[in-house]
């Protein structure tokens, strides 16, 4: 039987792109993490923010900044008639000899003069802006903060904005571009203050720059590898990535965020894919039918089902005071693979899965139902149509089967995948 950890052995690799639903923890099943990622940038703010070095140093930042440093210096200055400061005694005496000896209201006066455009200082405030800009304005980082591995940061955020904007040493600070040389000099820092500051901000440009190797990367993604918290979730994307598996190896991954669940695209010289999980795919495709379809022949029974809908509707709306959509049906599959003609943009062939985490033969039936259900009831640019060449894969646990093809319809296992992967057609 196929376990959790076997799931997790097959689709790490690929699985790094998850960002939905899950519990961080560390990855030790990848041995290769596929890299070629689309919106690299966002990927890496969200694994960045989610580092535990990154918010063990803003949670304890309130205790670290009483560590905060200035530099002092003596600033001598000339005055006529006033003193501001300790006279310089020795200093107003030589200065009135060389000019006038008689004068008796020009003073030399020393005076301290506290610092904080320090070398570290300035590290120091660039790194807590670069997260104060994602944390406090960044639209597609507010999304995650209701995901349990990202929630902490509705908390801790606010130490940066007490620090930015209460902490009275650092507002002084001025915020100035800070070269890659102070950054590096700043890490050997001894106070952890400045060194922790810097070396996250060296860890962020070097990233947004792309100046990485292979090894740093898989580093970073294993460190905060999301796992999804459902196994039936697990399952659906192990199959997804199988399907990927078996038409190419240079895909480019998208994010897994529930934006629009595209999983990887590739292309060859005639053709351009797209996989999707759990999605109604691109925007020329539809899984919907209208109440008001039933409608368009004389067939009894689906007047009868027009009819059923009307009245649940007026019913719902009296009897709870809440409305009822007029979809007679709708549906989203969880595999989607579309094949699309790229000097004209058409899809010419779509792949639909439906995965059932189970061999209980009535779950994996009904499966099957739901399958040709999406096979038959997809619509490109809201209309039926039967010139695209349309294939059902039916993903299951394993379990005997009759047959495992027919017609267009397929059923895989994880015991049967090698075959099928090898499988030329």
């Amino acid at each position: 039987m196929l376990k959790q950890e076997d799931l997790l052995e097959e689709v790490a690799a690929y699985l790094h792109t998850y960002l939905k639903a899950g519990t961080m923890k560390l990855d030790s099943f990848s041995k290769k993490i596929h890299h070629q990622i689309d919106d690299f940038e966002k990927l890496f703010i969200i694994r960045f923010l989610a580092k535990e070095e990154t918010k063990a140093f803003v949670a304890r930042l309130p205790i670290l900044l009483r560590n905060f440093k200035t530099t002092t210096s003596v600033q001598k200055e000339v005055n006529i008639a006033e003193v501001r400061g300790a006279i310089d005694w020795e200093e107003t005496i030589r200065l009135r000899s060389q000019q006038n000896y008689r004068d008796k209201l020009t003073f030399v006066t020393s005076e301290n003069r506290r610092s904080y455009d320090t070398q570290e200082n300035l590290v120091l405030k660039e790194s807590l802006m670069v997260l104060y800009h994602y944390l406090f304005k960044e639209p597609y980082v507010a999304r995650f903060f209701e995901q349990a591995y990202f929630k902490e940061w509705k908390e801790l955020r606010k130490h940066l904005s007490d620090a930015l904007r209460q902490n009275v040493y650092l507002k002084r600070v001025s915020q100035i571009d800070v070269s890659d040389r102070m950054i590096q000099n700043t890490r050997k820092h001894r106070n952890p203050l400045y060194r922790q500051a810097a070396s996250l901000l060296a860890r962020y440009r070097q990233f947004m720059r792309g100046h990485f190797d292979q090894a740093e990367l898989e580093a970073l993604l294993r460190e905060t590898f999301i796992m999804p918290h459902e196994v039936e979730v697990l399952f659906e994307l192990y199959w997804v990535i199988q399907v990927m598996k078996r038409h190419t190896e240079t895909s480019t991954l998208h994010l897994i965020d529930g934006r629009g669940n595209l999983v990887a695209s590739w292309e060859d010289h005639t053709y351009h894919f797209e996989l999707y999980h759990d999605s109604d795919g691109p925007a020329d495709l539809t899984w919907s039918v209208h109440t008001k379809e039933l409608l368009e022949n004389e067939n009894t029974y689906t007047k009868k089902l027009y009819d059923i809908h009307q009245e649940t509707k007026v019913l719902s709306r009296h009897l709870f005071n809440r409305g009822k959509s007029d979809l007679h049906w709708q549906g989203r599959p969880d595999i989607l693979l579309v094949k699309r003609r790229k000097e004209t943009d058409k899809i010419e062939s779509l792949t639909i899965g439906e995965v059932k985490y189970s061999n209980n033969l009535a779950t994996v039936s009904n499966g099957l139902h739901e399958l040709v259900t999406y096979m038959h009831l997809l619509k490109d640019k809201g209309a039926y149509n039967e010139k695209i060449d349309v294939k059902g894969l039916l993903c299951i646990k394993d379990m005997d089967l009759a047959k495992d093809r027919l017609d267009k319809v397929e059923v895989l296992t994880p015991g049967k995948i090698k075959s099928w992967q090898n499988r030329v057609e």
